[in-house]
């Protein structure tokens, strides 16, 4: 990051102490209007950005899966068919035995990051499913949840153009065992404008939510959105979050000195509830980050089921339980061990039971310690309560 951009982030955008240390209220006035300016002038990136860029995208990839997002694979039987011959091939180093997960007979376990919107637009879509409420999912598809063990989900609302549009929140926020967070994800922070900075301000309002997020920085190919919309999207809602003494769930990607850098400039305490979501990086930036925030966790995802992510598997060995979350990041990264899901090819909150049986089966340690680990992690980032995990 440049030093003129440096320099307007430090005018511009004060973290919480300062604002509250006004009595007249002029440096509360002043970020609000830093706030619109810097709307108006990420619209005027985002144009000139799409200009330049727009020619050469094809606007019908999501660019999270390389899937159409009018939601028809045209190489679904190839995916498939890939992960069914993978699944087959016997890996010693991941293989467990995946019957005896629907037998556990103790509970607790929570799938601390799934996007049941996304989930439930594709079945409607693909399937002609229609679901507004997560209990109705979870009847629906009971055969692949592990019934005693699972206690619940956190549910990520991170695309704003659809927030209240199918009426998801309210659902899904009348499920007990879901919890959800609101956030523009770096996909989408170039849609970050007043009307969304006001919807996010009366969303994290709701009862049940326990995070801002996800929120982040992604400069993977995947990602078209111009690097400074994504950084100033990025620092605003890092210190909304410092405002309101919530929980932050972090995507980064290929922007790991970016993505320190920022939580820098907003002053966020060392000892701050910081979610590291579908990390994907090596041991290194792994111990960097969890040096910088000795609270922080780190969220895995089934990624860690396939072979060829041996960088995850060697994370995996070396870090300790009090550090790790389970996630499924559902639909995105069906495990290894379920290549043909009932929901047709999607993953969902109830195979996140694969994500903790590949993390006792790296690093030799009974399941049940790696779902207490998670249960006392999510109460410490996220304040989740739920039961120890207890024989039925």
């Amino acid at each position: 990051m440049n030093s003129n951009i440096k320099s307007e982030f430090r005018q511009d955008l004060k973290p919480k102490d300062e604002v509250q240390d006004s009595s007249h209220g002029n440096v509360i006035v002043k970020r609000e209007e830093n706030i619109k300016r810097w709307m108006d002038s990420n619209i005027k990136i985002k144009n000139e950005f799409q200009e330049i860029f727009q020619p050469k995208m094809n606007s019908d990839v999501d660019m999270r899966t390389s899937v159409p997002s009018n939601g028809v694979q045209n190489s679904r039987t190839d995916i498939i068919a890939s992960r069914l011959k993978e699944s087959l091939e016997p890996c010693p180093e991941l293989d467990y035995n995946k019957e005896i997960l629907k037998n556990l007979d103790f509970s607790g376990l929570i799938d601390t990051h799934c996007h049941l919107d996304f989930l439930f637009d594709r079945l409607r879509f693909q399937k002609g499913e229609k679901f507004s409420t997560f209990r109705a999912f979870k009847q629906e598809y009971i055969q692949e949840f592990s019934e005693k063990s699972f206690s619940g989900c956190i549910a990520v609302f991170c695309e704003p153009q659809k927030w209240g549009k199918y009426g998801y929140e309210d659902a899904l926020l009348s499920d007990q065992d879901v919890w959800c967070t609101f956030g523009v994800h770096p996909h989408h922070s170039d849609d970050f404008d007043t009307e969304v900075y006001l919807t996010l301000l009366e969303l994290l309002k709701r009862d049940r939510v326990v995070a801002l997020g996800e929120i982040g920085l992604d400069y993977s190919q995947n990602n078209h959105v111009d690097h400074e919309i994504q950084k100033r999207t990025f620092l605003l809602q890092v210190n909304l979050a410092l405002e309101r003494d919530l929980a932050v769930c972090l995507h980064i990607r290929q922007a790991f000195e970016d993505g320190l850098w920022i939580l820098d400039e907003a002053k966020v305490p060392q000892t701050y509830r910081i979610h590291l979501h579908c990390f994907n990086s090596n041991w290194d930036e792994c111990q960097e980050w969890m040096r910088r925030y000795p609270n922080l966790k780190v969220g895995f995802t089934p990624m860690i089921t396939f072979s060829k992510n041996r960088h995850l598997h060697d994370v995996v060995r070396k870090i300790p339980l009090s550090r790790i979350l389970l996630e499924t990041d559902s639909p995105y990264f069906l495990p290894r061990q379920e290549p043909t899901s009932l929901t047709g090819g999607m993953s969902h909150p109830g195979f996140v039971i694969h994500t903790a049986a590949q993390i006792a089966h790296l690093k030799e340690v009974p399941i049940r310690d790696v779902i207490e680990a998670n249960r006392r992690n999510v109460l410490e980032i996220y304040g989740i309560a739920t039961r120890p995990p207890k024989t039925h």
